[in-house]
C-alpha cells in the first residue's frame, strides 16, 4: 500500500514537473519570436536593436542612435508592427485609462503615447489591454521606464549630443 502511495506521488510530481518545464520552454520560444520581429523591424530602417524589453505578448526595442522605437504584438492571428521616427517626436507620456465597475476601478489599457511636432497625428502604443489580459503584469512600471527612456534621449537630442547616422 505504503510503495502504491510513492509511486502516485512521484508520478504527480513527474507530471507537474513536466508540465512546468514545458511552460517555461514555451514561453522562451515566444520570447525568441518577439525579439526576431523587433529584429525584422528594425532591419526594415537600416538600423539595430539596441535595447528590448519583452511583456506577456509584445516587445518593445529601441535603436537610440538613429532615434527609432520598434514595437511588436503577438495577436495570435499575426503581429501588429509600428515603428515609431523618435525625430519627429516632441515628448513621450503614459495614459492609464480605467474601467468603473461597480464603486471599483480596474485598469483598462495602458499606453505610451508619441506626441510629434505639430501638424502630425500622435502614435499610442497599448502595452496593456485588459482585454486580452486580464490582470497587469507590470506593464505600468514598463511604460513609466520606457516613457523616461524616449524623453530623455529627446532631451539628449535637442541639446544636440546625438544625431541620425546616414545609412
Amino acid at each position: 500500500m505504503e510503495f502504491r502511495t510513492t509511486l502516485f506521488g512521484l508520478a504527480i510530481l513527474a507530471l507537474c514537473i513536466y508540465i512546468f518545464v514545458l511552460l517555461k520552454r514555451s514561453r522562451k520560444n515566444k520570447e525568441k519570436i518577439l525579439i526576431n520581429q523587433l529584429q525584422v523591424l528594425a532591419t526594415g530602417q537600416a538600423t539595430q536593436v539596441e535595447a528590448h524589453e519583452l511583456g506577456l505578448d509584445f516587445g518593445l526595442g529601441i535603436d537610440e542612435t538613429n532615434r527609432y522605437l520598434f514595437y511588436t504584438r503577438d495577436q495570435k492571428i499575426g503581429f501588429t508592427n509600428k515603428v515609431i521616427d523618435l525625430v519627429a517626436v516632441k515628448n513621450c507620456t503614459v495614459a492609464i485609462q480605467k474601467r468603473q465597475v461597480g464603486k471599483e476601478a480596474y485598469m483598462d489599457k495602458v499606453s505610451l503615447i508619441f506626441h510629434p511636432e505639430p501638424g502630425k497625428a500622435q502614435e499610442r502604443i497599448i502595452l496593456f489591454d485588459s482585454e486580452s489580459t486580464a490582470l497587469p503584469n507590470g506593464e505600468p512600471l514598463m511604460a513609466k521606464r520606457w516613457a523616461e527612456r524616449v524623453n530623455e534621449l529627446l532631451k539628449d537630442a535637442k541639446s544636440g549630443s546625438i544625431f541620425r547616422v546616414a545609412g
